[in-house]
Protein backbone atom coordinates (compact mmCIF):
# COMPACT_ATOMS: atom_id res chain seq x y z
CA UNK A 1 0.00 0.00 0.00
CA UNK A 2 3.02 2.48 0.72
CA UNK A 3 4.37 1.85 -2.80
CA UNK A 4 1.26 2.81 -4.30
CA UNK A 5 1.31 6.00 -1.82
CA UNK A 6 4.35 7.04 -3.40
CA UNK A 7 3.92 6.00 -7.20
CA UNK A 8 0.17 8.45 -6.88
CA UNK A 9 2.43 11.27 -5.51
CA UNK A 10 4.80 10.84 -7.74
CA UNK A 11 2.92 10.29 -10.65
CA UNK A 12 0.40 13.49 -9.28
CA UNK A 13 3.62 15.94 -8.78
CA UNK A 14 4.90 15.00 -12.43
CA UNK A 15 1.51 15.91 -13.53
CA UNK A 16 1.15 19.50 -11.18
CA UNK A 17 4.34 20.65 -12.20
CA UNK A 18 3.29 21.81 -15.58
CA UNK A 19 -0.06 23.65 -13.76
CA UNK A 20 -0.98 26.99 -13.66
CA UNK A 21 -3.79 29.36 -12.75
CA UNK A 22 -7.29 30.74 -13.29
CA UNK A 23 -7.79 33.83 -11.08
CA UNK A 24 -8.36 37.59 -11.66
CA UNK A 25 -6.57 40.91 -9.39
CA UNK A 26 -5.73 43.83 -9.94
CA UNK A 27 -2.61 43.46 -11.43
CA UNK A 28 -2.46 45.25 -14.85
CA UNK A 29 0.86 45.24 -16.77
CA UNK A 30 1.71 44.54 -20.59
CA UNK A 31 2.99 41.65 -22.36
CA UNK A 32 6.33 43.41 -22.99
CA UNK A 33 6.84 43.01 -18.93
CA UNK A 34 6.71 39.02 -19.54
CA UNK A 35 9.19 38.95 -22.17
CA UNK A 36 12.31 37.34 -21.27
CA UNK A 37 14.36 34.84 -19.00
CA UNK A 38 12.78 34.07 -15.73
CA UNK A 39 14.32 31.63 -12.71
CA UNK A 40 12.22 29.70 -10.68
CA UNK A 41 12.75 30.74 -7.21
CA UNK A 42 10.00 28.85 -5.29
CA UNK A 43 7.18 26.26 -5.81
CA UNK A 44 4.64 24.94 -3.68
CA UNK A 45 1.31 23.47 -3.86
CA UNK A 46 -0.87 21.55 -1.41
CA UNK A 47 -3.98 19.04 -2.04
CA UNK A 48 -5.92 16.36 -2.24
CA UNK A 49 -5.61 13.36 -4.46
CA UNK A 50 -8.88 10.65 -4.59
CA UNK A 51 -7.60 7.12 -6.23
CA UNK A 52 -10.13 4.30 -6.92
CA UNK A 53 -8.36 1.58 -6.95
CA UNK A 54 -9.44 -2.22 -7.39
CA UNK A 55 -12.97 -1.17 -6.77
CA UNK A 56 -11.86 0.92 -3.18
CA UNK A 57 -11.67 4.90 -3.39
CA UNK A 58 -8.93 6.16 -1.42
CA UNK A 59 -7.97 9.89 -0.72
CA UNK A 60 -5.04 11.22 0.28
CA UNK A 61 -3.68 14.44 0.73
CA UNK A 62 -0.40 16.16 0.05
CA UNK A 63 1.93 19.07 -0.11
CA UNK A 64 4.88 20.03 -2.19
CA UNK A 65 7.61 22.32 -1.30
CA UNK A 66 10.67 23.04 -3.53
CA UNK A 67 13.62 22.57 -1.58
CA UNK A 68 16.40 23.84 -4.44
CA UNK A 69 16.61 24.91 -7.98
CA UNK A 70 19.33 23.84 -10.96
CA UNK A 71 19.10 26.50 -14.02
CA UNK A 72 15.35 26.06 -13.77
CA UNK A 73 14.89 28.67 -16.31
CA UNK A 74 11.57 29.73 -18.44
CA UNK A 75 12.31 31.94 -21.47
CA UNK A 76 9.22 33.59 -22.62
CA UNK A 77 9.30 34.55 -26.37
CA UNK A 78 7.72 37.94 -28.33
CA UNK A 79 6.19 35.15 -30.62
CA UNK A 80 4.22 34.07 -27.99
CA UNK A 81 6.17 30.69 -27.15
CA UNK A 82 7.91 29.83 -23.94
CA UNK A 83 10.32 27.00 -23.08
CA UNK A 84 12.26 26.13 -19.79
CA UNK A 85 15.15 24.13 -19.22
CA UNK A 86 16.78 22.69 -15.89
CA UNK A 87 15.23 20.99 -13.05
CA UNK A 88 14.09 21.14 -9.59
CA UNK A 89 13.99 19.26 -6.25
CA UNK A 90 10.24 18.84 -4.47
CA UNK A 91 9.83 17.83 -0.53
CA UNK A 92 6.34 15.76 -0.96
CA UNK A 93 4.63 15.18 2.16
CA UNK A 94 1.70 12.96 1.26
CA UNK A 95 -1.06 11.76 4.12
CA UNK A 96 -2.98 8.48 3.79
CA UNK A 97 -4.73 6.99 6.65
CA UNK A 98 -3.26 8.23 9.51
CA UNK A 99 0.05 8.07 8.38
CA UNK A 100 2.61 11.05 6.81
CA UNK A 101 4.97 10.18 4.41
CA UNK A 102 7.78 12.70 3.36
CA UNK A 103 10.38 12.44 0.05
CA UNK A 104 12.01 14.69 -1.87
CA UNK A 105 11.79 13.90 -6.04
CA UNK A 106 14.02 15.75 -8.89
CA UNK A 107 11.39 17.60 -11.43
CA UNK A 108 12.79 18.15 -15.19
CA UNK A 109 11.33 19.49 -17.79
CA UNK A 110 9.19 21.22 -15.39
CA UNK A 111 7.42 23.67 -17.66
CA UNK A 112 7.47 22.18 -21.34
CA UNK A 113 7.53 24.13 -23.97
CA UNK A 114 4.92 25.60 -25.68
CA UNK A 115 2.81 28.68 -25.95
CA UNK A 116 1.56 31.28 -24.21
CA UNK A 117 -1.11 34.29 -24.16
CA UNK A 118 -1.33 37.14 -21.62
CA UNK A 119 -4.88 38.60 -21.09
CA UNK A 120 -5.67 41.00 -18.13
CA UNK A 121 -4.27 39.19 -14.98
CA UNK A 122 -4.09 35.42 -16.45
CA UNK A 123 -1.79 34.13 -18.23
CA UNK A 124 -2.48 30.62 -20.06
CA UNK A 125 0.10 28.47 -21.46
CA UNK A 126 -0.46 25.64 -23.83
CA UNK A 127 2.37 22.80 -23.53
CA UNK A 128 3.03 21.23 -26.76
CA UNK A 129 3.23 17.55 -25.09
CA UNK A 130 0.16 17.55 -23.16
CA UNK A 131 -1.95 19.91 -25.49
CA UNK A 132 -3.87 21.06 -23.31
CA UNK A 133 -4.50 25.16 -22.29
CA UNK A 134 -3.59 26.01 -18.42
CA UNK A 135 -4.53 29.28 -17.21
CA UNK A 136 -2.85 31.02 -13.83
CA UNK A 137 -3.57 33.74 -11.97
CA UNK A 138 -0.66 36.45 -12.65
CA UNK A 139 -0.22 37.56 -8.37
CA UNK A 140 2.33 39.39 -9.31
CA UNK A 141 4.07 40.82 -12.57
CA UNK A 142 7.15 43.62 -12.62
CA UNK A 143 10.24 44.01 -13.66
CA UNK A 144 11.73 41.72 -11.13
CA UNK A 145 9.63 39.12 -10.20
CA UNK A 146 6.41 36.81 -11.64
CA UNK A 147 4.15 34.97 -9.71
CA UNK A 148 1.29 32.70 -10.57
CA UNK A 149 -1.11 30.97 -8.84
CA UNK A 150 -3.83 28.43 -9.39
CA UNK A 151 -6.86 27.71 -6.62
CA UNK A 152 -9.46 24.52 -7.35
CA UNK A 153 -7.19 23.21 -9.96
CA UNK A 154 -8.93 19.65 -10.48
CA UNK A 155 -6.80 17.11 -13.25
CA UNK A 156 -8.35 13.59 -13.74
CA UNK A 157 -6.53 11.00 -15.40
CA UNK A 158 -6.45 7.05 -14.86
CA UNK A 159 -3.69 5.60 -13.17
CA UNK A 160 -2.82 2.07 -11.79
CA UNK A 161 -5.84 -0.09 -11.42
CA UNK A 162 -8.35 2.83 -11.51
CA UNK A 163 -9.13 6.44 -11.93
CA UNK A 164 -7.58 9.62 -9.93
CA UNK A 165 -8.70 12.82 -9.55
CA UNK A 166 -6.09 15.33 -7.93
CA UNK A 167 -7.06 18.97 -6.60
CA UNK A 168 -4.69 21.18 -6.03
CA UNK A 169 -3.80 25.17 -5.14
CA UNK A 170 -0.35 25.95 -6.50
CA UNK A 171 2.09 28.39 -6.64
CA UNK A 172 5.43 29.40 -8.66
CA UNK A 173 7.59 31.98 -8.39
CA UNK A 174 10.18 33.45 -10.64
CA UNK A 175 12.57 36.34 -10.61
CA UNK A 176 13.83 37.85 -13.64
CA UNK A 177 17.29 37.33 -14.76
Amino acid sequence: MKKITILCAVFSMLILTSCSTDDNTSNNVNNTSLLGDWEMIDVNYTGTQTVDFQGQTMTMDFSGQSVSFEDAIVVFNQDNTYTSSGSYVIELTVNFMGQSNTQQFPVDNFFGTGTWLKSGNTLTVTDDQLGSATPANIDILNATTLKLSISNYTVSMPGPGGNQDVDLDYEITLNKI
